[in-house]
């Protein structure tokens, strides 16, 4: 993956993008549809597991046994269950249901203060910390890596909902893009990979039906 100090600060303006975001929904606006069978709530609890995850994995510290990438880790939670997208959509859907029920009356508030911790933490942890997670234990910036995508994804999702303007901070853009290409070339097909390109370079479309990230 990039240099690890690349990743901190992807992390943190990531961070402060959502932080903003949910600053905008208004008391009226959680309920209203935030991305496929999620409300906004919902949509704004799951990308909250950009941060609870963090917070969860460092109390818990992992053991260098067997180190996947980012893109080794999406590769296996995306094809869990079985390997059926959408069974992992189902598991990752009610875990967001589960989550925003906990968020009580004052959800901004609550995912700002998790926010705000995670970040405290971050400033005092190692680099050489390691991540025991669901696809094997990670080094700090590999899985720093997948939380950045996480929450830049699904904060631009908050945007689309509240029919706002999504304004990607740079360093969150950049190694969302960087770990998704690399997620796309490991496990795309030859043809799908060429549309994209194609795409990217104003030669064509995507195309119809394209996700280089199902069950997220």
């Amino acid at each position: 993956m990039s240099d690890r100090l690349d990743v901190r600060e992807a992390y943190r303006v990531g961070a402060a993008w959502y932080v903003d975001t949910l600053r905008l929904v208004g008391p009226t606006q959680w309920d209203l549809p935030g991305l496929g069978e999620w409300s906004v709530r919902e949509l704004a609890a799951h990308a909250g597991r950009a941060f609870s995850t963090v917070e969860q994995y460092l109390a818990e510290p992992g053991l260098v046994v067997e180190v996947p990438t980012a893109t080794e880790y999406y590769e296996q939670m995306l094809g869990g269950a079985g390997g059926e997208p959408g069974a992992v959509h189902a598991a990752v859907a009610q875990r967001a249901r589960e989550d925003a029920a906990a968020l009580g009356d004052d959800p901004s508030g609550a995912l700002t203060a998790r926010v705000d911790r995670v970040l405290d933490l971050l400033a005092t942890s190692s680099d050489d910390a390691t991540f025991r997670t669901p696809a094997g234990v990670m080094p700090f910036a590999d899985y720093l890596a997948t939380r950045v995508v996480e929450v830049t994804v699904h904060t631009a999702d908050l945007c689309a909902a509240l029919g706002r303007a999504a304004d990607v901070p740079e360093p969150a853009g950049c190694v969302t893009l960087r770990v998704l290409a690399d997620l796309l070339a490991a496990t795309g097909a030859g043809t799908v990979t060429a549309s994209v390109i194609r795409a990217l370079t104003g030669r064509g479309p995507l195309p119809a039906g394209f996700d280089a990230f199902p069950g997220a």
